[in-house]
């Protein structure tokens, strides 16, 4: 009873997020609903057809006119990133595309969101396991074994 109930709670949440909407405020609410339930929707992202469509939904909201509803699909992105980082391959090209376009031509709290895509997705430093520094900023610090403090050397870029 709870699965059904909440699949209903997510396809009204997805319906208020589609470009179709008219009212932005509708889409942004909604967009931010989905963002706060993406935990509970691991059932719905292991299925290849509800994932297709929560990913083309949210997609659609980083393209839309309105600023706000592309911060906020931005950052439902960045939150599908940490939580569900294994099912996104198969977008990984319409992501580039979205983010890079944002970053190279979109308000500067759009691209903001944009760019913490990838920083949620790049490596880490294997040195430093909670370093939250990407992979590609090298750090200057070389864990000795046993040892499993982060810090103390820096980053060197």
């Amino acid at each position: 009873m709870l699965t059904v109930k909440s699949n209903q709670i997510l396809t009204a949440v997805v319906q208020g997020m589609r470009k179709e909407e008219p009212n932005n405020d509708v889409r942004r609410a909604a967009t931010v609903a989905l963002n706060n339930a993406l935990e509970s929707v691991k059932s719905n992202f292991d299925n290849a057809t509800e994932r297709d469509y929560i990913m083309q939904t949210v997609c659609e909201g980083c393209v839309a006119e309105s600023h706000t509803v592309r911060i906020a699909a931005y950052e439902c992105i960045v939150k599908i990133a940490t939580l569900y980082y294994h099912h996104l391959s198969a977008y990984m090209q319409a992501l580039f595309q979205l983010t890079f376009e944002e970053i190279k031509t979109g308000r500067d709290e759009v691209a903001q969101q944009a760019v913490e895509f990838w920083s949620t997705v790049s490596p880490r430093c294997p040195h430093c396991p909670r370093c939250p520094r990407p992979l590609a900023l090298r750090c200057a610090r070389r864990a000795a074994p046993g040892d499993d403090e982060a810090g103390g050397g820096g980053i060197v870029g």
